[in-house]
């Protein structure tokens, strides 16, 4: 049965909205640092194929993102960044079809238009070599299929989903809820046997690599997941929109009061269309949220940015302004809060600026000179633009959560090496031993910190500056 919208809708492609968010998606888009996801992401494109295969990458084995990435693995970062901003694009294409799927009026697809080419939270994925793009195009899509019927590109969309990353599968299983739940075709339940099966390797690779990391997670707190609460849900979600452009926690309250007036106008709404994208926007959150609480949390900022256009489309259904005042309580918080984030919106402080402090170390390298680095998180970014200088890495065992097996830098430690001066590079990072991060910080005791960085998405990193001649260490 159809999704029909009693108003009229417009079925031109607006074209200009279009060549406007890539504009504004192409606006700084190689001037950010890299940062640990991007340099582990590169580092392993360019692994042999057999260890994508067998080794771990983020809870699974052959991440089909790094084979996208593999043909650019020893590109510039520019080009590194090119299939998230393809994939950012073709979901704005997706998001249009949905919007001619549900019938959008012209109204309603402006009001859905303007957060969706101007959010920084969108930006920021168009921008970023990792895989959150993907699997927000991927999400639409699978849920453009699902309004459409069309079962076998379903059913794609899902194993791709899976093969991305794990919360994959908890955007999958919310269009397969919202397919059955619309066509009421249960029985065509047994293609979820096909996907299930599908999954299985990966579910496999999950349960192998959940141990050592939900160990790691639960005895530690990170610098991301401090105590996960509403409020904690709120801020990640206001991340994903914002992309750390609104901090204050008055945003964070004014975030909470438009959910509470967007569920008050969802309750008075009774169109198919507003039912369906508001399950394609409150169902991954609630498998994610679910997910968080009975086992570890999963949802913050990253995880929940594929859902973001979806949330823009819901915006331009319920908002309709008229001549009663209260009609634009939400439009005016909307506009505030948009207007404020892209006045806040700078894409070169989104790396941290480690770029700057790379640049720095090499302005100023001598002869003698080492880099030693505390956990991979430093290590893989400082050497896209330190390559091919002498460089270490701690000799302890580090969390596989901060440093990945393989990473091509011998592992010493500092009082065993020959240096004149030495450029001691770590993160204050919680999930390094604290027996490791004690003799992080007797190395540098009577160094010169040179730089240290502030951003939302890893622990600060700082540099050091340790001269053999000061070089001291505690046992």
């Amino acid at each position: 049965m159809p999704i029909i919208n009693n108003n009229i809708p417009d079925n031109r492609f607006p074209y200009a909205f279009f060549f406007a968010a890539i504009i504004i998606r192409l606006s700084g888009f190689g001037t950010s640092a890299i940062w640990y996801d991007e340099a582990i992401s590169r580092f392993r494109a360019g692994l042999p194929l057999i260890n994508l295969i067998t080794d771990f990458s983020f809870f699974q084995k052959l991440n089909i993102w790094e084979l996208v990435l593999r043909p650019f693995s020893h590109s510039s970062l520019w080009i590194l960044r090119l299939p998230s901003f393809i994939c950012s694009i073709a979901s704005l294409y997706v998001a249009w079809l949905l919007m001619e799927t549900l019938k959008f009026t012209k109204k309603q697809q402006i009001i859905a238009w303007l957060p969706l080419i101007t959010l920084p939270g969108l930006i920021w994925m168009a921008q970023d070599a990792r895989y959150y793009s993907a699997i927000s195009m991927l999400y639409m899509l699978g849920l453009l299929a699902s309004l459409t019927r069309r079962i076998w590109l379903l059913v794609l969309v899902s194993i791709l989903l899976g093969y991305i990353h794990p919360v994959g599968m908890v955007y999958s299983i919310a269009y397969w809820c919202i397919f059955f739940i619309d066509s009421l075709q249960l029985k065509k339940l047994w293609l979820l046997l096909i996907v299930g099966l599908a999954w299985f390797p990966r579910l496999w690779d999950f349960h192998d690599a959940a141990n050592p990391v939900s160990e790691s997670l639960s005895t530690v707190k990170t610098f991301w997941i401090n105590n996960f609460d509403l409020y904690f849900i709120f801020k990640q979600t206001l991340l994903a929109i914002s992309a750390d452009t609104l901090r204050s926690r008055f945003a964070v309250i004014v975030l909470a009061i438009v959910t509470i007036v967007i569920f008050m106008a969802l309750f008075k709404m009774r169109e198919r269309s507003v039912r369906t994208i508001s399950m394609a926007t409150i169902l991954p959150l609630i498998g994610m949220l679910i997910i968080s609480i009975i086992w570890q949390p999963i949802y913050f900022y990253r995880t929940a940015q594929p859902f973001i256009p979806v949330l823009c489309l819901l915006v331009g259904l319920i908002i309709n302004p008229n001549k009663r005042w209260y009609s634009w309580i939400l439009p005016t918080f909307g506009i505030i809060i948009l207007i404020v984030a892209i006045g806040n919106w700078d894409p070169t402080s989104r790396g941290g600026r480690l770029d700057d402090a790379a640049e720095f170390i090499k302005n100023n390298w001598q002869e003698g000179d080492i880099l030693y680095y505390g956990s991979g998180t430093a290590a893989l970014p400082f050497d896209y633009y330190l390559n091919g200088k002498p460089s270490y890495i701690i000799d302890a065992k580090l969390n596989l959560n901060i440093t990945w097996p393989g990473i091509p830098f011998p592992s010493a430690r500092l009082e065993d090496l020959e240096f004149s001066r030495a450029w001691v590079i770590f993160p204050q990072e919680p999930q390094i031993d604290s027996n490791d991060m004690t003799r992080l910080n007797s190395y540098t005791s009577n160094g010169t910190l040179i730089w240290r960085n502030e951003t939302i998405h890893f622990a600060p990193i700082m540099v050091w500056l340790v001269n053999s001649d000061n070089f001291k260490f505690n046992q």
